[in-house]
């Protein structure tokens, strides 16, 4: 009974926040487009990607694909010509942050600016929406239509929460892009959902040096054999120390639990393709035994 009472505190107290979440910062005028069609596959950037690619080139080029983050800076982009983009780290709109993070991040919406030369739906935080930076690069190709979303984090009573998820008022806490990606092909209306490249293997990157400073070598299919331990800031800025480190990481794979059980709720199925993932929240598919020849 004990136990009962903590719980249902802890969900109401959770449920009271999440409700002020959405009344200051999420806009309540979200239409997020609907497909026609039923399957997709979410392109994450983790090392296995590439492997993956090419070796089941045709599984990837039948379906329709939604690509993350850095995705348009790498060849694949153009191979393989996305339906759908997404962001949503604040490292990528803001500007009071490291050089390091404008420099990338202009590198990439010049990227995307150049080389769409097909229709692609690029979805945004509304957050974003007052920053003109990634703006003013995009806004000359006319392929690329933004469409924003509500990135607010929500928790408390399922029911309270799936009914929210419903309505596109937020999603579980984003800490990772694989979340929103998910939650924005749920509203989009696709049934069948295949997790590519999301292998989240940080917890064998992470070190802490004599100094105790915590560091993280964060791979990517684009730079497995280049990337270094680095520290993980917070919003581009400052330096996490270990327990923000792992908190960061149990939230998104909290939150991957809270996606699949509203995923099932609709009869929609989440398939993760990724070999050696450290997600546990979705069925495995392999594409080695899979139909696809």
């Amino acid at each position: 009974m004990q136990m009962l009472i903590k719980n249902f505190v802890d969900n109401f107290l959770k449920t009271v926040l999440s409700i002020v979440r959405i009344l200051i910062f999420s806009r309540f005028s979200v239409e997020i487009p609907k497909t026609s069609n039923d399957e997709i596959i979410l392109l994450g950037n983790g090392p296995s990607f590439k492997s993956d690619f090419l070796k089941h080139e045709k599984f990837f080029q039948e379906k329709e694909t939604l690509c993350v983050n850095h995705f348009p800076s790498t060849e694949y982009y153009v191979k393989l010509m996305p339906k759908y983009y997404i962001l949503a780290g604040p490292e990528l709109w803001l500007d009071d942050i490291g050089q390091k993070y404008i420099s990338n991040s202009n590198t990439l919406f010049q990227n995307m600016a150049k080389y769409t030369s097909w229709e692609i739906k690029c979805f945004v935080p509304f957050e974003a929406k007052k920053h003109l930076r990634w703006r003013d690069h995009l806004k000359s190709n006319k392929n690329i239509k933004i469409i924003y979303y509500n990135n607010v984090a929500i928790d408390g009573f399922p029911w309270f929460k799936n009914l929210l998820f419903r309505l596109n008022l937020g999603m579980p806490s984003p800490h990772n892009i694989m979340i929103p990606a998910l939650m924005i092909s749920i509203a989009m209306g696709f049934n069948k959902i295949y997790l590519s490249g999301a292998d989240h293997s940080w917890l064998s990157g992470i070190s802490v040096t004599d100094s105790n400073e915590v560091l993280l070598n964060q791979k990517h299919f684009y730079d497995e054999g280049s990337s270094k331990p680095t520290p993980m800031h917070n919003r581009g800025v400052g330096k996490r120390r270990l327990h923000e480190v792992l908190h960061k990481f149990m939230t998104s794979f909290e939150g991957y639990f809270a996606i699949d059980s509203y995923a099932k709720k609709r009869q929609i199925k989440i398939l993760n393709t990724t070999k050696n993932s450290f997600i546990d929240a979705f069925e495995r598919f392999s594409l080695d035994t899979s139909n696809e020849k």
